[in-house]
């Protein structure tokens, strides 16, 4: 009876020591939420210059809500918009700002766009906004400013 009480322990704590993650013991730290906010900025760059819509729009809350009024699904449809018009776009977004609260980060953005699959010639240069929350293990995109200037140029292009 001793044994099995032991036996039963033990898978307990096999379980409890993989679901807390087994990468930390093994010597793989888990990323900080500032790395975890580049990679997912290095991703949107990414889907943006593969036209790859589900890739930008998998960052936006369903909570998001913009100054504009824009709610996720307007800008979704927006963005699925701009990535089926047909014109390629090179997109280079830098960092030029990051604070982090608690569950929340701001993120100042200097973003650069060139026509064509590579950056030649004179940009379109804007800044943007962007308010992450932390929903569960992810961040996700509340509210942005900024695009507009985008928006105005690239994206309303037929």
């Amino acid at each position: 009876m001793r044994g099995r009480r032991l036996l039963i322990v033990a898978a307990v704590l096999v379980v409890l020591i993989a679901v807390l993650g087994i990468g930390t013991y093994l010597g793989r730290p888990q990323p900080t939420d500032q790395q975890r906010l580049y990679r997912l900025l290095a991703g949107a760059q990414k889907a943006a210059n593969n036209h790859n819509s589900t890739g930008l729009t998998h960052l936006l809350s369903r909570d998001y809500m913009d100054r504009s009024g824009m709610n996720r699904q307007q800008l979704v449809g927006m963005i699925v918009q701009w990535m089926r018009g047909g014109e390629d776009w090179y997109v280079v977004p830098e960092i030029t700002d990051l604070q982090l609260h608690e569950d929340f980060a701001d993120m100042a953005l200097r973003v650069r766009m060139w026509r064509g699959r590579e950056p030649t010639g004179s940009s379109e240069d804007f800044a943007m906004a962007v308010r992450w929350r932390k929903e569960g293990r992810d961040w996700k995109i509340i509210s942005a400013e900024g695009y507009a200037a985008a928006e105005s140029g690239a994206m309303n292009e037929p």
